[in-house]
């Protein structure tokens, strides 16, 4: 994709002809077995051994702390903060110069959490304790260290003039209105990582269904929305998908909000797949899209670190405080209610959009 001023001070991005990106779709399609899971295998046991890994202890310890150490909410909040990774910005690297689409690397992650996550909850229940989940997490992890110290990374191309770089894409509007719908999103996503097992767990919900449910999050969910991502990303757009992930928090928060049975929490798991594996692809692609060259994994970490240290970080101390004041249902239907009226903001906005030339202009040669 190449770039050019069109005399307005906006850069103009031109994209191939429909006839040279089916060539580049036959050829990709042609290579994607023998040539990128060749190179990007490394990659897959990297996302499958660090989620899963995740998976075998981080959700339980929410219930441990409550049960085990009377931690409330809001203490467990404040300790609790998320941890960014640059694995995503060299999975985009790699990809670059091997070909294939993040989110069917990204999607093992997932496998990883899906397959693992029912495994420690089995355990847990059958030990009635939670050192064997934590030893499994340990030996994921020590896995995974070995196959990252392996990994052949590729070095990106750094911007000569970066913080001049960065400091032009962060001027921009439509750049900052996606990362206010970002951080919504962060706010929303530690309802589910750290609140949804506690949550559970305090209307009867055994360490089994909790691991059950996100098997159904992954298998029925991230997976099949991250396999097919690119495609989705073409056709709604980048500004749409995180308003459909806002739309599909406040479902799944509302029916939170009035559910009695814990079992009940299967049925709506499936919109996991929109709010976290469609979301998740759609943050990287947007990162590189409006980067300037040299400067994809600054403004890929900004993102990142939107959603999953400021959204997150500060999602987890107020979810806690309200859990504590006013119990899992009502935070639940508060949080539905905040996310609806994100979604109605962004919409607003993708409107207006839709009606001018945005700071980034897609057209064909």
């Amino acid at each position: 994709m190449d770039s050019q001023k069109n005399g307005k001070t906006v850069d103009v991005y031109f994209l191939p002809t429909k006839s040279s990106e089916q060539d580049e779709e036959k050829l990709s399609s042609t290579k994607s077995f023998w040539h990128v899971d060749k190179e990007m295998l490394r990659f897959k046991i990297h996302y499958f051994l660090y989620v899963g890994g995740i998976a075998a202890g981080i959700p339980y310890v929410i219930v441990l702390a409550k049960d085990r150490l009377g931690v409330s909410a809001s203490s467990l909040g404040v300790a609790l903060n998320a941890i960014f990774t640059l694995s995503d910005t060299a999975c985009n690297e790699s990809i670059q110069k091997y070909g294939g689409s993040f989110g069917q690397q990204r999607l093992w992650g997932g496998i990883g959490w899906g397959t693992v996550a029912p495994l420690a909850g089995f355990i847990n229940d059958y030990t009635d304790g939670y050192l064997a989940s934590y030893i499994l997490m340990g030996v994921m992890m020590v896995l995974f260290l070995i196959n990252m110290s392996t990994m052949d990374l590729v070095k990106p191309h750094f911007s000569k003039n970066i913080l001049k770089d960065v400091g032009t894409v962060l001027k921009s509007k439509d750049f900052l209105i996606f990362e206010a719908m970002v951080f919504i999103n962060g706010l929303g996503t530690v309802m589910i990582w750290f609140y949804l097992i506690w949550f559970l767990n305090s209307i009867g919900g055994s360490e089994l269904l909790c691991g059950l449910s996100m098997t159904v999050q992954s298998f029925v969910g991230v997976i099949p929305f991250m396999f097919f991502s690119d495609y989705i990303i073409k056709k709604l757009g980048h500004f749409n998908i995180l308003i459909v992930g806002l739309a599909g928090y406040t479902t799944r928060f509302l029916w939170y909000s009035y559910l009695q049975n814990p079992w009940m929490v299967l049925p709506v798991e499936f919109l996991h797949g929109i709010t976290y594996g469609l979301y998740y692809p759609t943050l990287a692609s947007y990162a590189k899209l409006t980067a300037k060259p040299g400067t994809e994994a600054t403004t890929q970490a900004i993102i990142f670190s939107t959603h999953e240290g400021l959204g997150s970080g500060i999602g987890c101390v107020i979810s806690g405080i309200a859990f504590d004041y006013f119990g899992g249902h009502q935070t639940y239907f508060y949080s539905s209610m905040i996310c609806l009226s994100g979604a109605f903001m962004a919409l607003i906005y993708s409107l207006h959009l839709q009606r001018r030339k945005g700071t980034i202009q897609l057209a064909t040669e």
